[in-house]
C-alpha cells in the first residue's frame, strides 16, 4: 500500500534533511520524529549545492509537530551507533497504541542474541520523554 501525499500520521526520519525531503507526505496534524543528526550529501560537500543556513528553523517552520530525537547521541552513549534505529523505534512507540511487551518481544525475535541487551536498552532509552525544541 502506498501512502498518499499529506496522509502520513507519523514521519520518522534518521536525519534532518531527509525529513524535509519527505515532508509533503505528512498530514497537517501529523508528527515529524527526526533524529537530530545532519548528514551532508556529496552535492553539498563538493560545492554543487548549498546547505540550508538555518536547518533547525526550517524544520520548525515546516512541521507543526516536531520531535528532534538525539538518537545518535543516545546510541553512542550505549556504546554502539548502530542502535540509532532502535532508539527511534522506542521514541515512535510512545505514539502508537501497542503494548510495551509486543515491542520487546518483536525486538527479541528479530535481534541476534549477542545484540539483544543493547537493543532493549536502546528501545528503553528512546521511550524516555524528551524536551522538545
Amino acid at each position: 500500500m502506498l501512502i498518499a501525499v499529506g496522509e502520513t500520521d507519523i514521519l520518522v526520519s534518521f536525519e534532518k534533511l531527509g525529513a524535509l525531503r519527505f515532508a509533503h507526505f505528512l498530514a497537517p496534524d501529523g508528527i515529524a520524529m527526526v533524529n537530530d543528526q545532519e548528514i551532508r550529501p556529496v552535492t553539498v560537500s563538493s560545492g554543487q549545492a548549498e546547505w540550508p543556513a538555518d536547518l533547525d528553523g526550517l524544520l520548525r517552520s515546516t512541521f507543526a509537530k516536531l520531535e528532534l530525537i538525539p538518537a545518535l547521541r543516545i546510541a553512542q552513549g550505549l556504546g554502539n551507533v548502530r542502535a540509532v534505529n532502535v532508539v527511534m523505534i522506542g521514541a515512535l512507540s510512545n505514539h502508537l497504541d501497542i503494548a510495551d511487551s509486543i515491542w520487546r518481544q518483536s525486538i527479541t525475535n528479530l535481534v541476534k542474541p549477542q545484540f539483544l541487551d543493547l537493543n532493549l536498552r536502546a528501545f528503553e532509552a528512546g521511550r524516555v520523554p524528551l524536551t522538545m525544541p
